[in-house]
């Protein structure tokens, strides 16, 4: 890329970064591009930024330096829209879209090239705290402080039906790979295995003492990993609801937990400040991932 090429693509990234910004307030254009071209070296970028300067007539806060998410770094946009904080989101297989959840009673799902919301999903008397979506990326599945559990059809942005039978507010869920099965995590210390297509309980897993937070699945379908509030992860047989074995070794509350690809390990996070990694078939712990100086929350792994 030559570098007028190359000056063209941070412009349209600083663009595509302040659009929001602009649409509402045209004004801003000018301290949006200083904002976010002004360590560019580029000549032809100096040169827009000076008549930026120049053209604006109004007394403005013009930025000494740059203060915004520079273009052309990590940052490729905002999804902005919901209320309240929110607690989860899931990518859809074809890396097209997102769904996401929030304490505002909602779902979203975004347009991941656009960056704008296609349909809000509403349907949740309480906060949704997480999300899955199916293999097909057809469905999602959301899990509610209302205790209950949506099945949502992505294309028409309509309940499928809801899962009804924990106790408590579900706080986890994970989707079986051949979906046609759903695994949920309560507050009420149980996890539910649902059928998808009935929306009926296939059965319960009980053997934690505390709220169950967090659910993965193993890629086989065979296995799923929960984490909870007891300060333990379980390894549990899908077929028979039996526990296969505790995985103990956190100091604190295991909030979230993810498997690799593989299937053969499974990583947590702990209110302990850690992530542990753990040897799912001899129930060890790996390794520690130690370095976060607070709780941490949540965990994902990559596909390689």
């Amino acid at each position: 890329m030559d570098r007028n090429q190359d000056a063209q693509a941070l412009i349209a990234d600083a663009l595509r970064l302040s659009a929001k910004v602009i649409a509402s307030d045209a004004s801003q254009l000018a301290g949006q591009l200083i904002g976010r071209l002004d360590e560019a070296t580029v000549p032809s970028i100096r040169a827009l930024l000076a008549q930026a300067i120049e053209s604006t007539h109004w007394t403005w806060l013009r930025p000494l330096k740059a203060q915004l998410s520079p273009a052309g770094g990590q940052l490729l946009r905002t999804l902005d829209g919901h209320a309240e904080e929110v607690t989860g989101v899931a990518v859809t297989p074809d890396g097209r879209r997102a769904v996401s959840a929030s304490f505002d009673h909602t779902l979203k799902v975004w347009d991941l090239e656009r960056g704008k919301v296609v349909r809000t999903l509403k349907g949740h008397s309480r906060a949704v705290k997480c999300v899955a979506v199916t293999p097909n990326g057809r469905q999602a599945v959301s899990a509610s402080f209302d205790r209950t559990l949506k099945v949502w059809d992505l294309e028409r942005g309509e309940v499928v039906r809801t899962l009804k039978g924990h106790s408590a507010r579900v706080t986890g869920v994970a989707v079986v790979p051949d979906g046609r099965r759903v695994v949920s995590a309560s507050w009420d210390k149980t996890l539910k295995v649902w059928d998808l297509e009935t929306g009926e309980v296939i059965r319960t897993l009980e053997d934690h003492t505390r709220p169950v937070i967090g659910v993965a699945v193993t890629p086989d379908g065979r296995r799923a990993i929960s984490a909870s509030w007891d300060k333990t992860l379980k390894v549990w047989d899908l077929d028979t609801g039996e526990v296969v074995r505790t995985l103990d070794g956190h100091s604190d509350r295991v909030i979230g937990v993810a498997v690799t690809p593989d299937g053969r390990r499974a990583v947590s996070a702990s209110d302990d400040c850690t992530l542990k990694v753990w040897d799912l078939e001899r129930g060890e712990v790996v390794c520690t991932l130690d370095g976060h100086s607070d709780r941490v929350i949540g965990v994902a792994v990559t596909p390689d």
